[in-house]
């Protein structure tokens, strides 16, 4: 369990950097771009540009990627039904463990989403 929990906890760090990263900003351009340029200008790397992913946490992210969102009022959850969709097009059973990942993408980006919000 201590091992589960602790990689949770680094998939969750990772989440919110890559969605802190792909926040645009003022002018259009992701926060990525702005702090890659700030790094080959100055020489200073922002932690969150150098986060390494573990490699059980890539595919599931690339999943929670895929996932289609409804539009609307601002961003939904993904639905259990989209879900099921989604492994039935690509003829995957994803694991009770990959399926709480992907619950746990889908928190911290809609709470990156309504932090962006506030923001505007």
């Amino acid at each position: 369990r201590a091992f589960y929990q602790q990689l949770r906890e680094i998939l969750a760090e990772c989440a919110r950097a890559e969605l802190d990263l792909s926040a645009r900003q003022g002018d259009g351009a992701s926060l990525r771009t702005h702090m890659q340029r700030l790094a080959a200008n100055t020489g200073k790397v922002d932690p969150r540009l150098t986060i390494e992913w573990p490699k059980v946490g890539r595919p599931i992210w690339g999943i929670f990627n895929s996932l289609g969102r409804a539009s609307g009022m601002g961003m939904s959850a993904i639905s259990q039904q989209e879900i099921a969709a989604w492994q039935q097009n690509h003829s995957i059973k994803l694991t009770p463990w990959e399926l709480e990942m992907i619950a746990m993408f889908d928190q911290i980006a809609l709470e990156a989403s309504a932090k962006q919000g506030s923001k505007s």
